[in-house]
């Protein structure tokens, strides 16, 4: 598990209630109320929902008398409804295992919403108040992704059973770098001469079908063509002369679309990076990058840092601020020479900074915001937080490494060749041991899952599944994942330095119906939730007049709480079609810092003048 620990896992059940129009006119209501309980349809009655049994104790087991209180299919009550074993009566019922209107006559349970059939939302229902909450289960998915670099192939590996689950054709050669984004979309650099990157859905058979695309892989079956498999969603060719895309990092940022990635790629022959749309693979900026980007990696406030291999320098550019081509304008250079204690250049866009005797190669970000590098002779540790004179430190004395990745325990994971895995702790930058015993052809690359286990990626077809344990006692699997094909790769394979490193989300959607009854209008957004320091909820909206067109309309962010508070204004706050039929809710829950609680949303919902919208 990362630092911050998964959110309450129960019922994925979350009831719908709606409210009558008061006797003064005012807007009607419908709410999604998120709790673990059974669901019921909405009463256009007005007033609380009564309770009432028949009676107390089973007198009258024909159910003929006023007695009557237990019931089932053979067994009816003589008025009213029989409700889980009980004789509940005709008037407004409530269902008997939590609150929620009925209609009249029974509870309705088709009307229950289960969160676990989208594996992007990231969010369940917390057993101890049903709140809607983050569930750092799910914003890290449990899927390795190894390229298969002679065929051109990568495969999606199940990280909890061992077993390959998809293996798909990438569209270029020798496909290398990967990348994992917070909704578990993998993206695939190739080291070869071409200058593809693709990008490949995790969702097996629920992946959308896309121009006319409607298979994917089959275990036990061949890869599909490329261009055949739905799961492969897009590929983009890059303009460069020369290179290939030789690294690739996801990134999760917040528009005014909404929430999405973004993907960054380095061109290591052409210096030159590129950022892309990750739903569509359009290319957004291409820049001239501090240094030759030959790995990246991204922190917690949108830095990107990169390596050089070859020359002793490393970059970094600041993401919120490189928006266009001018950030390239002026690099700020010679900052980080250990002893310096001139001023930094931290405020620059870009900076190219010196590592001292020592050649970066892979590169990660742990989850205290420190930059560590593989490469020889030393595996480097760079701390901005510190003060300049004191940023370095050095593993020194190892053989040459590749891969590096960070746990959430503060250990160091290295792939060293022909030496195996090293590891080495993250706060004192010593070498503890080397895990010999996970020695294949040359260990190349190294990732973490989200249980934690260490993947040494090795040049041949074997690759070593360390479970860590305590003093360095740690189980090593060497022949369960025997079925890759010469990988070579050592990048962000799993997600997991994107996840160390980036504050969590999750997000739920629902949409609501119009009555559409004269004059009838959407009115108010409200909600209720409980809001940990350092946490916040958005929203988002669009409307249509078809359901099917839904989808394909633009988002309109409405605004976050804090500050915002409820109710939200619709229509005349925002570009909105008020009288559209269908109106969709994105809500966006985040968590800005690691050690801080998850937001609990209770209910939201929207209202209607004239009349009450109806849950879909």
């Amino acid at each position: 598990m990362n630092s911050v620990q998964a959110a309450e896992n129960s019922s994925t059940r979350r009831s719908s209630k709606s409210t009558c129009r008061s006797p003064h006119g005012s807007p009607v209501s419908t709410r999604v109320i998120l709790a673990p309980l059974l669901l019921v349809a909405a009463s256009v009655q007005c007033g609380r929902s009564s309770h009432t049994p028949f009676g107390t104790g089973d007198q009258d087991p024909d159910n003929t008398g006023s007695n009557a209180s237990t019931c089932s299919d053979i067994k009816p009550c003589p008025t009213g409804a029989c409700i889980a074993g009980t004789c509940f009566s005709d008037t407004e019922l409530t269902c008997p295992n939590g609150p929620g209107i009925t209609t009249v006559g029974a509870c309705i349970p088709n009307n229950t919403y289960d969160l676990g059939g989208n594996p992007n939302d990231h969010v369940n229902i917390a057993s101890s108040d049903g709140a809607l909450v983050i569930d750092t289960s799910k914003t890290t998915h449990s899927y390795i992704w190894i390229t298969n670099t002679p065929e051109n192939t990568i495969s999606k590996i199940n990280t909890k059973t061992l077993k390959e689950e998809g293996r798909y054709h990438t569209g270029g050669v020798e496909p290398s770098r990967t990348s994992v984004d917070l909704y578990g979309n993998a993206y695939v650099g190739h080291r070869g001469i071409s200058r593809v990157v693709t990008k490949i859905s995790p969702l097996g058979e629920d992946c959308p079908n896309h121009n006319g695309k409607t298979k994917t892989f089959k275990k036990g079956t061949a890869p599909l063509p490329f261009g055949r498999d739905k799961c492969v969603l897009w590929s983009t060719t890059l303009p460069d002369s020369s290179g290939g895309s030789r690294s690739v990092a996801a990134q999760h940022v917040t528009t005014l679309d909404g929430n999405t990635s973004v993907l960054w790629v380095g061109n290591y022959r052409g210096r030159k990076l590129h950022k892309l749309d990750g739903d569509t693979g359009k290319i957004l900026l291409t820049v001239t990058p501090p240094v030759l980007p030959y790995g990246l990696a991204l922190d917690k406030k949108g830095n990107l840092w990169m390596a050089e291999e070859g020359a002793p320098y490393f970059g970094r550019v600041d993401t919120h601020r490189c928006v266009d081509t001018t950030c390239d304008d002026n690099i700020c250079s010679g900052t980080g020479v250990p002893g310096n204690n001139s001023a930094s250049n931290d405020a620059c866009i870009m900076e190219k900074i010196l590592v001292a005797s020592s050649n970066p190669y892979g590169i990660t970000v742990d989850h205290k915001q420190r930059v560590w590098m593989g490469g020889f002779p030393h595996v480097t540790r760079y701390d901005p937080s510190l003060p300049l004179q004191n940023r370095f430190a050095y593993v020194k004395n190892i053989t040459r490494t590749h891969g590096i990745a960070a746990d959430s325990e503060g250990r160091i994971w290295a792939a060293a060749g022909t030496s195996g895995l090293l590891e080495i702790d993250g706060d004192s930058a010593t070498k503890q041991n080397y895990l010999r015993d996970t020695v294949g052809n040359f260990n190349k690359g190294v990732a973490v899952d989200t249980q934690g286990k260490v993947w040494s990626i090795t040049r041949d077809t074997n690759t070593a599944v360390v479970t860590p344990g305590t003093g360095g006692r740690h189980k090593v699997d060497t022949t369960s994942v025997n079925y890759v094909n010469r990988p070579y790769t050592y990048s962000d394979m799993t997600g997991q330095q994107l996840a160390l490193a980036s504050h969590a989300h999750g997000y739920y959607r629902h949409t609501f119906e119009s009555c559409l009854s004269d004059g009838a209008a959407w009115s108010e957004l409200h909600w209720s939730a409980n809001l940990p320091q350092h946490t916040r909820i958005s929203f988002r909206v669009r409307t249509s007049t078809s359901r099917a067109d839904l989808a394909t309309k633009p988002w309109i962010p409405l605004g976050a709480s804090p500050p915002t508070e409820s109710p939200w204004p619709l229509g005349s706050s925002t570009p909105l079609d008020p009288q559209a039929q269908y109106l969709e809710i994105e809500v966006d829950l985040e968590r800005l810092d690691t050690q801080s609680a998850t937001p609990r949303l209770h209910t939201f919902g929207v209202s209607q003048t004239g009349c009450t919208p109806r849950l879909l």
